[in-house]
């Protein structure tokens, strides 16, 4: 296939997350992917992302100033990773959607916004210079780097706070995120707006990173090294665990010496699990050690229940895992759950996992499955005025049987407008609808490059629900599949969608064949799966918002952010 491609062409659009995130680890796999393939030669452009700066549509905003460091942030790690092109929305985009206009680096007005700066400061610096590469410095400090005329550029920024940090070279230049002149020193103040630096190259062409080393003590580690910070050499004891890096000459050129700082004693993992036999979820906690010459103890509690402790013996270099019962959880309420872990020398740590209980029972012909109210889980756009208070809700439940999936929502809304369902169902989710998406893969790794066999070896599928009174049907609007047709209407599903008052009731049969299911799922498999409900009141002039039960549809396009289903 790469070869009968001139270009790979993509949007890069991270839901409102730091570009560091997300946006950064894909274009890494994405390098990774054309190396694995030869054809890491192949030109790269990044012809659409960005951050808006208010809400009112799909993405999730953030402020003026945050906008200013992310675009400046995200030009700035795509041009270290090599990508060819990047075209950032947007210089100005007038709509009446302001959601959509704080995409914008210039506003409505004509006023150049933070971000309008922060672009042309990072676009004037790294012009014409060749990247060298990104380098973690610590778990929140980055640097990027490039050459040009016989300086180095760089850029410099802590994603948390503010850190001080120190380089090797001859710096010669340097400015803040707006191109303002810095004074030029040899510790530099960094924080999360980027600050730009320029070095005497030194024949500096490339910056080689070593093996990674694992280590306990950053006093370990055999090479003299250069810190960039002066505590990492001196008060290992206050640093947090994670990367970090330091630099090192090797004949005359420097090199980066990758650092892995854990503890003696850590919690590998957090994991929601929903045993057959259990009538409750379980949340499993794993723990490692470090230590390669001692036995450590620990012990565990959970936030709501801090009398019932738990002691465990951790062997050298060993695993151990305990599980905790979750009694009070409630099917569809998302909830946090808070792990304390005391370590042998006294000191108290929290991990939490947020997380929300779901289940499709066995339906024997008795069993009917447990109604779930999701109105609270994450409620999307305006409702307009004059909403009654009972405007949009729903509750949901779901079972299982040899024919298929059943999912049921009864949503509770003033007006029902479903204009599409006869004539146009591709537009069905644009009103009164109800939306499906299911990952039956849900538990396997994501694999990047996997062709032919799902989003990334996963069989996903999204479906929209609408009826409008004497006609109703399954549009599959996404098919991870190739033997289940996407943009069409899949009749093999059966649907009914009934209206009594004020109360709309989508009853939907999704049988095995149309999920890429050859035989029946059982007891103790589990799916990925997110919902939605759509509501369009006209009467009150309120524009499509809705209901989420789990993220992945509505506002943004991804798989991976749906949640889980537990067959029982």
């Amino acid at each position: 296939m790469f070869d009968q491609l001139d270009c790979i062409v993509m949007h890069a659009y991270v839901d409102g997350t730091p570009p560091e995130d997300a946006f950064f680890e894909r274009i890494v796999q994405l390098n990774d992917l054309l190396k694995q393939y030869g054809q890491q030669e192949k030109k790269v452009y990044l012809t659409e992302f960005g951050w808006t700066a208010s809400e009112g549509t799909w993405q999730p905003h953030v402020d003026r100033w945050t906008q200013a460091r992310y675009a400046a942030r995200s030009l700035a790690l795509g041009w270290s990773q090599g990508i060819d092109g990047m075209a950032y929305f947007v210089l100005q985009y007038k709509t009446k959607n302001t959601g959509e206009a704080a995409f914008s680096l210039i506003d409505e007005q004509g006023r150049p916004q933070p971000g309008y700066v922060a672009f042309s400061g990072v676009s004037r610096w790294f012009a014409a210079s060749t990247p060298i590469g990104h380098y973690q410095l610590t778990p929140t400090v980055h640097m990027v780097m490039g050459h040009r005329d016989g300086k180095l550029q760089m850029a410099l920024w802590d994603t948390a706070g503010v850190s001080k940090i120190q380089l090797p070279f001859q710096i010669t230049d340097a400015a803040d995120m707006f191109g303002k002149p810095l004074d030029v020193s040899t510790v530099f103040t960094v924080s999360e707006d980027p600050i730009y630096l320029q070095a005497d190259q030194e024949g500096l062409t490339s910056l080689p990173t070593r093996q990674v080393v694992t280590t306990m003590d950053m006093r370990d580690v055999n090479q003299e090294l250069f810190y960039p910070m002066a505590s990492m050499g001196t008060q290992t004891g206050t640093l947090k665990p994670g990367k970090y890096a330091g630099f090192v000459k090797i004949d005359g050129h420097w090199q980066v010496q990758p650092v892995e700082l854990v503890l003696p004693l850590h919690l590998s993992s957090l994991q929601i699990t929903w045993p057959v036999d259990s009538e409750t979820p379980k949340l499993m906690a794993t723990l490692r050690s470090n230590q390669s010459d001692q036995t450590q103890q620990v012990t565990l509690w959970l936030d709501q229940t801090p009398q019932k402790k738990t002691q465990l013996d951790i062997p050298a270099n060993g695993i151990r895992q305990v599980i905790f019962a979750m009694p009070n959880s409630r099917l569809a309420e998302q909830q946090q759950s808070v792990i304390h872990m005391q370590l042998p020398n006294g000191k108290v740590t929290e991990h939490s996992i947020t997380w929300t209980p779901m289940q499709a029972t066995r339906n024997d012909g008795s069993t009917q499955g447990t109604w779930a109210d999701f109105t609270a889980w994450a409620p999307f756009g305006k409702a307009g005025d004059n909403a009654p208070d009972n405007d949009c809700q729903a509750k949901t439940r779901m079972t299982y049987s040899e024919q298929g999936l059943r999912v049921q929502v009864q949503v509770t809304d003033d007006e029902h407008h479903q204009p599409y369902v006869k004539t146009e169902p591709q537009k069905t989710w644009a009103a009164d609808s109800i939306q499906l998406a299911i990952d039956v893969d849900t538990l396997k790794p994501w694999q990047a490059g996997v062709v032919g066999s799902g989003l990334a070896g996963h069989r996903v599928y999204e479906w929209t629900i609408a009826g409008d009174g004497s006609t109703a049907n399954a549009f599959c609007n996404r098919s991870y599949d190739q033997s289940i047709s996407a943009n069409t209407l899949r009749p093999l599903i059966q649907t009914q969608v009934t209206r009594e008052q004020h109360s709309t009731v989508y009853d939907v049969l999704i049988p095995w064949s149309e999920m890429g299911v050859d035989t029946a799922l059982q007891a103790g498999d589990v799916i990925g799966f997110a919902l939605v409900v759509n509501d369009v009141d006209p009467l009150r002039k309120a524009g499509r918002h809705g209901l989420r039960l789990f993220r992945g549809v509505a506002q943004t396009k991804d798989a991976k952010q749906f949640g889980k289903v537990w067959l029982q």
